[in-house]
This record gives C-alpha cells, structure tokens and sequence, in this order.
C-alpha cells in the first residue's frame, strides 16, 4: 500500500471480495507525521497477483492519538460486502478526534470499484427433494456461490456470471450429490432439479468418564456437528451414558466438556456405522490447575479417597428448584457446592450440584436464605456416584381478606379483622408496615430511552466519570440545599456505596477492592464511630460493588454489581451475610446509581456510561427510562414528595439535582456540596429525616447534606390506621387474628386509601393488604311547604 517508500505503519487489516471478485483492504495508518487514520486499498481481478494496485485512499484523516498504553485499537474494524449488489464495501474503524487516553471515535463508510458488476448474468434455480419430498435447508453451492433450500425445497441464484458450473448440493441425512457442467446463459433462468437419496439413523452411545485417577462417570456437554447438523446434549447426570441417532456414514465432530470445573475438554470424529456405534469418552484432568472435584494439588495432582455426591435442591411448598443453595458435608462445612441452572440441558432441571465427598455414611446439609435448612445421609462408594435430593421447608403466609372496604356515615371507631396464616412448611416471623397511599399497578408503560454510550468499551467498569466522552449537564436552577451537617472520615481505602438502614439508623459503607479496599460492607454510627460489623462482599464476581438502597419491608439492602452480569444483589445486614437473590433488569450497560421507592415497591437505577434513568419492578421488568445526561453515581429517593436525588459524578454542573418523578422526571434544579471535588461523587442514601449521606471516594470521608426536605418516612405512619399486633411468628399450618382498628375521627372526609404490606422470613415476596376507608355525612334539609 501507499508509494512503498512512505515510513507509514498500515495495521488492523480487513479483507473483502465483491462479486467481480475485486479485493479491497481496510485498514489503520498512522506515522509520526500522520495521526491514526482509516484507509483502504485493493486490486481489481485483473491486476497482478500480490499486489495493490489500486490507490490508497483515507477515508477519514484522524486529528489526535490514543495515550493508554493498556488500552487495545480496533475491535469493531471490519469490512464487508453489501449483499444487495454484491459490489458496495462497507467498512468501519476506529480513530481520535483529539489526543487521549481512548477518547475514540468510529467512522462507517463505503466504496465500491467502478468495475464491479460489469459482465453478462444469469440466474439459476430448482428444487431439491427426496423420494419426492421436499428437503429444506439444503445447502446449494455453485464454484462459490451457495444459497439454502426454503421449506419447499426451492433455491435460486438470482444472478451468476455466464458460465459452466459445478453445483454441490448437501444436506445432513442424505448423500451428497455434485453436478458439472450446468450452464447458466445471459437473462435466462436455468432449472436444475436434485434429488438426494436419504441414509439411515442409526445410533451411538457411550458413556463419558474421569480418564485421569478417580475413573467415575462425568456429567458432561457433548456438542455435535456435520455439514447441515449441529446439537448438543448431556450425559445422564449419575451414570455418565448418552445416546443419539446420527446419519450413518457421515463423518461427525464430536466436542465433550464436564460440566465440573477441572477438565480438559476433548475433541473427537465419530462416522456411525451400520448397526450403530459405541464410542466412550476418557475426559483428563487439568493437572496444572489441579482442581477437579476429588483431586488435591501437592507435589502433584493426587487423586483423594472418594465419591461425588450429585442431586437437586427444590421449594418444599412449591416443588420447584432452588439455584445458589448450597449443600456442605455436615462434619464439614467449608466443603460445599451451590446449586446452579441447567438451562441447556432439557432432560435435567434446575438446582443441580456436584459434590466431592470422602466414603462413608456422610451427612450433608442443604440451605437457602429465607429456607430451613435440612439434613440428610448417604452412603458414599469410593469412585462413584450416588444422588441425594433435598427439599427445604419455608413459611408461606396467606391473608384473609385481601383488602378491607368500610363505608362510614358517623365519626366513629371501627374494628375489622384479618386472618393471616401460615400455610407452608416452617415457622415463620411477620412484620406489618402501614403504608400511607393506594397500591400501584407497576406497568411497563414507557417511554424508554434509546440505547446509547458515553465512555469507551474499555473504560465501562471505571470507578469515575472522567472518560466520559462529552458531559454538558443541563442549565438548570440553584436550590437553597446542600450544607454540610456533618463529616467524618471513614477511614476506608477507596469508600464507594453507601446505604443507610432506617430501623436501626446505622450506616453501611462499601470499601471496594479495586480501588484498593477490602470488598466488604461496614457498619457506622450517623456520627461516624465504626461498629465493627462488616459482610463479605468479595464472593461476588464484578469488578466493584457500587451504590446501594434499603428495602424497609424486608430490612435488607440492594447494591448495585458492576460487571459480572449487570444485577443488583440482596445483602441481610442482620445476618451479616447475602441472601443470594438477584435482580438482573436488562440494562445496556453496568450501574452505579440505586434507590427504592417503597411507595410501589419499584426501584430506579443509573450510571454515567450512558446517562439514563431505568425505573424496574422487583422483578426486573423495566418499566420506562430516560436519558438524564448526567454522569449519575449516586441516586436517593423521598417518599413524601415524589423526589429523586441524582448524584453527578463530574467537574462540571452540579452535584446533586431534583427530579420529579411524578411529572416525567422534570429537572427541578440543583446545588452542590462543600467538600465534593471534580470526580469525587460516589453513591449517596436518604434517611427518614430527609438528610443525603453521601461519601467521597478520593478523600474517603462521610458527609451528612440538608436536602431541603424532610419526613422522608412519613408514608410508613398512617394516622386513621392501627393494626395489633404488627408482628409475631407463627408455626407452619397456624394462624393469627389481627385486628384493623380504623379511626374516623383522624381521617378526612371523602375516600381515604391505604394499605398493609406484610414482610417476613419467607423467599416469597411480601403481602399488600389495600384498605379502603370512606367517610361520606348525610345532610337533611327542613322541609319548606308551599
């Protein structure tokens, strides 16, 4: 390419052929004179071998140069060939518009050579059948060209270059046939027709096993493949065997994987036979990494005395299957395996585990957050597999009625009654909590916002919005709010999510490990001194633990993962541990804005890789969103206004700004924080009196912020509504009366709505009980006689 005597670098190639068979190559330039540029260059079919003759073109001149020196060039270059007319290339690569660190840009553009499509054309068309049956999805090549039979058989070429061809036609389950000579003439459709002759089914099976020292038979994934064919399946989970009908004859690529970690995958060719075929699979361990369930890395990888212990862990009420339970040996309990899907493999359900265990009649305990957990034994043979199920039991509460509807013409008084039960498996404790407003219909209503990005691919797991392409925060008003209350040092290494918990009013401060913490949750005092609490959050695969929000009903937090799957997890501060629930919205890109909105239950979320607001159920549903633009960091919700806090991670704007979650997430202005620098802001929190917390990850400290409201837990107080007892704990099968005492005299005329929500240790969510009191008088006029 170029003069060849240039001193320029052409890297990050990209070759495609049009239909003329004229080769072009994109790729990326760059010297000390020229910043990186996107070019191209190529040779017509009539041009020399090994050559590119054709000009050097730049498609787009660059004006900066990228400075990080981890960061990688060009993972979306390609270039390719517009199907339509087979002769336009299409091509895209990367560039800078200014010198950075990745502040990069793409470009997409396209050419074509002016002598592509010239030449006389044909087309060519037929059916492929069998034994007068249509076969579909047959594949149809012509020196190149290929096509695939639609479900009639059909196929076509809609226009070859004039010639003689050599048609091949295959399709898994039949021979394959090959035709010369088949001439395609100049604006004439020529009809060639196939017929294939099918080959029998026949069957293999065999079974997959440890090949190194242990010798038991393995769960594994076998993928399966030959020209038009391709299926996965599993082996029998205790025995190892599997079976399938394959074309007889047909050369097949066979690929087996454990399903347990530890081995080294095996790649074989199978041809069934007449009669069927019996193939075993030998799977070796990795003895480098050693860690295949029963082995132990010393000198050497050594093989321990044992079995593995397989099986399922299910809902005792439900029967359904429980994913991330775990099951440890009880004499034990640091060797344990949770219970993981099984998606892919449709003869083997969910909650499955796969555990080593030494011989003996061994005890293993099952459990689960909000789960009993439960016991069981089994005698386990040196070299085998037994399986060992379990069911655990649950409290499962049911209310009677569902809601409550008085009518009233007097101020007065009035009791009604509930009846709530206990109809699962285990005790059960209950919390009731008023809520002051009607129940929500949460409904994925819109809008929502259109996929976009503001940092680089590499740069999406940053703990700071300074790779943000280009933030331009809105102009909006000052607010008279953001002093400075109080501060504290946290004295944590890189302070990151912060929640306060409103039972207890203590705090809880994430120190993340990539910014140098320790991957765990501590406790503090509003005035900063450490409890020396702290949760393990280090079992989380991401790359850090961002913002975090209370649920009051089940006095448990939510924070927010980035990476590793995008989800928000379940921490129990009363346990000091994780529940293992997850909600996993589908977001575009990883979060680190959260807060709840106990008022419907729904959550709100956001980050600055994109600049959007998602608003999502319990269950993930997204329900709208919206572009903010903001670099969000850290959100916060008030229950008594219909307020959301946006914290900005960012040098320009304000720290913090008030939407108005009621009137299309109107921006009602902003203010900043004494003691926030350019790109300090992290997560941010509420408590019931209406004060932000907020912490600063570059100087670590803690700071309490006057948000310019208050009684931010008033919807937990309903005045005209009493209910006894507002908790307790009740035995599976019982059941408790609980009275609804309804003052009139503290309610107003007309309608007055409210609810009952009912939380507990059970994994089934919570109970809204809607209650309806109306107060309407009578109004008697004298009568007038006439």
């Amino acid at each position: 390419a170029g003069s060849g005597s240039d001193t320029a670098n052409r890297w990050m190639a990209s070759a495609a052929l049009d239909g003329s068979g004229n080769l072009a190559i994109g790729y990326s330039l760059s010297s000390t004179a020229i910043y990186p540029s996107i070019a191209y260059a190529g040779r017509l079919a009539t041009d020399p071998p090994n050559t590119l003759p054709q000009r050097e073109v730049i498609l787009k001149a660059g004006t900066g140069s990228q400075t990080h020196q981890a960061g990688r060039w060009g993972d979306y270059s390609m270039l390719t060939v517009d199907p339509s007319d087979n002769c336009t290339f299409w091509y895209t690569s990367e560039y800078l518009s200014v010198t950075s660190q990745a502040s990069w840009r793409t470009r997409i553009a396209s050419f074509a050579f002016p002598s592509c499509g010239e030449g006389l054309k044909g087309c060519l068309q037929g059916r492929v059948t069998s034994g007068g049956r249509a076969v579909a999805n047959a594949s149809v090549s012509a020196d190149g060209y290929t096509t695939y039979t639609d479900a009639n058989g059909f196929y076509r070429f809609e226009a070859l270059p004039v010639g003689s061809y050599t048609v091949t036609v295959i399709a898994y389950g039949y021979t394959t046939v090959t035709l010369s000579g088949v001439a395609v003439k100049f604006a004439t459709t020529t009809t060639q027709d196939f017929s294939l002759t099918s080959l029998p089914l026949v069957n293999v099976s065999g079974k997959v096993k440890d090949g190194f020292l242990q010798g038991w038979p393995l769960y594994a994934r076998i993928d399966i493949s030959a020209p038009g064919y391709a299926r996965s399946l599993f082996t029998n989970l205790v025995t190892g065997e599997y079976q399938v009908s394959l074309a007889q004859g047909v050369p097949h690529a066979f690929t087996i994987r454990a399903v347990s970690p530890g081995y080294v995958s095996l790649s074989a060719s199978v041809t069934p036979a007449a009669g069927g075929t019996v193939r075993n699979f030998d799977l070796l361990v990795d003895t480098a990494a050693c860690s295949a369930p029963g082995y132990l890395k010393s000198d050497q990888c050594n093989a321990l005395d044992g079995g593995l212990v397989v099986g399922h862990v299910y809902d005792a009420n439900t029967g359904l299957a429980l994913n991330d339970a775990q099951v440890a040996r009880a004499n034990a309990p640091a060797e344990r395996a949770l219970t993981f899907a099984t998606p892919d493999d449709p003869n083997q359900g969910d909650g499955l585990y796969i555990l080593f265990s030494p011989t003996g009649n061994q005890g293993f305990i099952a459990s689960r957050n909000a789960y009993a957990a439960m016991t069981r034994t089994i005698q386990v043979q040196n070299r085998s597999v037994v399986s060992l199920d379990f069911a655990l039991p649950a409290g499962r509460f049911s209310i009677s009625p569902s809601s409550l509807t008085v009518n009233l013409t007097a101020a007065k008084t009035v009791t009604r009654t509930l009846e709530l039960r206990n109809t699962g498996t285990y005790t059960a404790t209950f919390l009731i909590t008023e809520v002051n407003g009607p129940a929500t219909a949460l409904l994925p209503s819109g809008p929502f916002a259109q996929a976009t990005r503001h940092t680089s691919p590499k740069r999406l797991a940053d703990l700071t919005a300074e790779a943000v392409y280009d933030y331009q925060p809105p102009q909006v008003a000052s607010l008279p709010a953001g002093r400075v209350l109080r501060s504290w040092p946290s004295g944590l290494a890189h302070p990151w999510g912060i929640g306060y918990d409103t039972h207890t009013n203590t705090l809880w401060i994430g120190d993340v490990a990539s910014g140098g913490g320790d991957d765990r949750l501590h406790q503090y005092t509003p005035d900063g001194l450490p409890l020396g609490q702290a949760i393990d959050l280090s079992t989380v695969s991401v790359h850090f633990m961002a913002d975090i929000a209370y649920n009051p009903f089940t006095q448990t937090f939510w924070q927010v993962m980035v990476s590793g799957g995008n989800c928000l997890v379940e921490v129990v501060p009363g346990r000091l541990s994780l529940s293992g629930e997850r909600i996993c919205p589908p977001f575009d890109h990883s979060q680190r804005g959260l807060a709840y909105n106990p008022l419907n239950g729904s959550y709100y979320s956001g980050a600055w890789t994109n600049g959007i607001l998602y608003h999502f159920d319990a269950q993930g549903t997204l329900l709208d969103s919206i572009n903010l633009n903001l670099n969000i960091s850290g959100l916060a919700f008030n229950p008594a206004t219909r307020h959301l806090f946006v914290l900005s991670n960012a040098a320009t704007g304000f720290d913090v700004y008030i939407l108005d979650t009621e009137e299309a997430y109107a921006i009602l202005g902003g203010f900043d924080i004494p003691g926030l620098g350019d790109f300090e802001q992290a997560g941010m929190s509420l408590d019931c009196d209406g004060l932000l917390w907020l912490v600063n990850q570059k100087n670590a400290m803690v700071y309490e912020v006057d948000s310019g409201e208050a009684n931010a837990c008033a919807y937990a107080d309903v005045p005209w509504l009493t209910v006894n007892p507002q908790s307790g704990r009740l035995a599976a099968g019982a059941s408790q009366t609980l009275q609804v005492i309804l003052d009139v005299n503290a309610a107003s005329g007309g309608q007055n709505l409210a609810r009952l929500v009912i939380s507990g240790d059970t994994p089934y969510g919570l109970l809204e009980v809607p209650i309806n009191l109306s107060l309407y008088y009578r109004l008697y006029l004298p009568q007038v006689n006439r």
